[in-house]
């Protein structure tokens, strides 16, 4: 007859509470890690570690490009940015901005802006320019473009950072009513009827 002894029970649990406590002390070193990386003086091992990370990747190798600060960057610089992360998302926009800023074509610019959502579709950052970007041109940008400023807009809700959202509202405020309204009719299409979104957006 089997002797039923408590010894691989008692050492099960005890694996248990060691691998839970591992995983809940990873969790928390993330979000430390992650409010670390929010703050401006982050140092570069923390901007690398991110380097990879969805949701802040961007910024994380925006930190480790400060020479190319993308505000002050000429396409030569954006450019060489690029060479080195194809998938930089932020920076195809930038080169998306130099080219309507510059006298680029209309199809270069297009193609720069279509690079930056395909390479970091769901960076906030790079969402909140890129919506920016599209409300700006509104008029002169192709429908997909239009509808995909809205469904940024939808997604990042009210945790747009301050700035973002003060300059959208901005934008909007100085579009004609049509325009105003299309925009309102998107932005309430996304949010399934709710109009909060629309009234934050000063719509």
């Amino acid at each position: 007859m089997a002797v039923f002894s408590p010894a691989p029970v008692s050492t099960s649990v005890l694996v248990l509470a060691v691998s839970a406590a591992a995983m809940i002390y990873g969790i928390e070193m993330t979000r430390y890690e992650v409010a670390a990386f929010a703050r401006a003086d982050a140092s570069p091992e923390i901007a690398a570690a991110y380097s990879n990370f969805v949701g802040l990747r961007g910024r994380a190798r925006r930190a480790l490009a400060p020479e190319y600060a993308v505000e002050t960057a000429s396409r030569v610089e954006i450019e060489n940015v690029l060479v080195v992360e194809p998938t930089n998302g932020f920076y195809w926009l930038a080169l998306a901005e130099n080219l309507q800023d510059g006298g680029g074509s209309r199809d270069e610019m297009l193609a720069a802006l279509h690079m930056s959502e395909v390479v970091e579709p769901q960076e906030a950052a790079t969402m909140g320019r890129r919506a920016i970007f599209i409300l700006s041109l509104w008029d002169d940008m192709p429908e997909s473009d239009r509808r995909l400023a809205s469904a940024h807009l939808v997604e990042l809700g009210e945790r747009l950072p301050t700035d973002v959202w003060l300059t959208i509202v901005r934008i909007i405020a100085g579009k004609p009513d049509s325009i105003r309204a299309e925009i309102k009719l998107d932005i309430q299409r996304g949010t399934g009827g709710d109009r909060r979104l629309a009234t934050f957006l000063g719509l």
